[in-house]
């Protein structure tokens, strides 16, 4: 098997694994529909086999020549709408990998462009080549883009409280996802945590959505106190709240999924 196909099957296979990551918090797992009706596990893994050849296409596309990144990161955005396209036609219109088509594209973005030169690229220097060169943009993109008329949840989010989501997970430098893989690293918790890790600290736009903006505060500190070991808290009582509300921690299912392709990518 060679890289390339090394690389997008691997990306593939964490979009796959991440619904059997328990707890689920409303999330679909292979078992049941969490909090989404019109969702399944066959479901999602139509969508994730749809977006192996844009994981291809990525890493092709760091072979071009270009003048700067933006125009890298252009041509990126040109495939990964065809993607996002060729996924919903997959699952029939709906929605299930949007956020990983971005953060998963954006990562094999980077890592493809930095073994180019180099056969020494830990998730380290992945996660900086996107900072350095992404996070303005991006930060920028939330300011002048708050007063459309059509918003994605990111953009409606930023502009109501000043939560960015996925973007500001790249503008913060991804400090949620460095501390969460440097704590697997060690073997200090488990992919069961990872999910609750970021359902704790990671903006979920979706969520606040969803839930409301009190409502998605009371979930997140309530999950930093099951991460805490705070007394009389439990995974099950908070995924019990969720699927009762039908509320569901999606950005803590793209954020896992990320995380195991990256534990895929470097350490397996």
């Amino acid at each position: 098997m060679n890289l390339v196909t090394s690389i997008s099957q691997k990306a593939v296979n964490s979009l796959i694994q991440e619904p059997c990551v328990s707890p689920h918090y409303g999330l679909v797992g292979p078992n049941n529909n969490g909090s989404h009706s019109d969702m399944n596990y066959k479901l999602f893994i139509r969508s994730a086999l749809s977006l192996e050849e844009y994981f291809t296409e990525i890493q092709f596309l760091t072979l071009k020549n270009y003048l700067c990144h933006d125009e890298m990161l252009f041509d990126w955005r040109q495939i990964g709408m065809q993607a996002e396209y060729k996924m919903l036609q997959a699952t029939n219109g709906i929605n299930t990998h949007r956020g990983c088509i971005f953060l998963h594209g954006l990562y094999i973005l980077a890592y493809s462009n930095l073994k180019r030169y180099s056969s020494d690229v830990d998730f380290h220097k992945v996660l900086d080549f996107i900072s350095e060169n992404y996070s303005q943009l991006f930060k920028d993109e939330l300011c002048f883009n708050n007063n459309r008329l059509s918003q994605t949840y990111g953009e409606w989010a930023f502009k109501k409280y000043k939560l960015g989501g996925a973007r500001s997970t790249i503008y913060n430098n991804f400090k949620n996802l460095r501390y969460v893989l440097n704590l697997l690293k060690k073997g200090l918790i488990n992919l069961s945590d990872v999910r609750t890790y970021f359902l704790a600290y990671s903006e979920d736009t979706n969520l606040v959505k969803r839930a409301g903006i009190d409502n998605y505060y009371k979930i997140r500190r309530y999950a930093q106190n099951i991460i805490n070991r705070t007394a009389n808290t439990s995974w099950n009582i908070l995924e019990e709240y969720m699927l009762s509300n039908e509320y569901s921690a999606a950005a803590a299912g793209d954020m896992t999924a990320l995380t195991i392709f990256i534990w895929s990518l470097h350490f397996d």
